[in-house]
């Protein structure tokens, strides 16, 4: 437990570059995707939205309906990627691989197939990248820890050999 408090100011520095991957990967979010994901399928003659659970754009609406960027967005509108706040929570939850292939299949049937990328590199640069940063910086700190025991021991033994031999050695 101790490792681990050591490690707290070792860790401020990759909790540092995790915070400025959600927010270079926010910023790109709301740049790329802002109100796409807002697309319903309105039928143009009586105004009722089609049931779809997936939103338009790149995927066309039946004839005799249009693609509206009037829809709330997925999940009661909390898939969004509207405003900075909510596309850093997003990147957020990509980076935990909870629910990420969701949200980029949304994506891709509302704006491109290729928006893939963007989430390509997000999985790639997040949570590999931030996870085996934080695994390496206690490990290192383990190492260091273990390495100063050691040499603790090493120097007592040393001294109990000094006085186990009757000499007055400075040490």
């Amino acid at each position: 437990m101790s490792i681990l408090i050591n490690c707290i100011p070792d860790l401020s520095n990759a909790v540092g570059l995790v915070m400025f991957i959600l927010v270079i990967f926010g910023i790109l979010g709301v740049q790329l995707f802002a109100g796409v994901l807002r697309g319903v399928c309105f039928n143009i003659d009586t105004g009722a939205v089609r049931d779809i659970p997936s939103p338009c754009g790149y995927l066309a609406c039946a004839s005799g309906h249009t693609c509206l960027q009037l829809g709330e967005n997925p999940s009661r509108g909390v898939v969004t990627f509207d405003y900075i706040g909510a596309s850093m929570m997003i990147v957020f939850q990509i980076m935990t691989y909870e629910g990420w292939n969701d949200i980029m299949y949304a994506v891709q049937d509302s704006l491109s197939p290729y928006a893939y990328f963007y989430f390509l590199a997000l999985i790639l640069v997040g949570p590999i990248f931030a996870l085996q940063l934080f695994l390496v910086v206690i490990s290192n700190k383990y190492n260091s820890v273990k390495l100063e025991e050691a040499e603790e021991v090493r120097h007592s033994v040393f001294v109990l050999r000094v006085e186990l031999c009757g000499g007055d050695l400075m040490v």
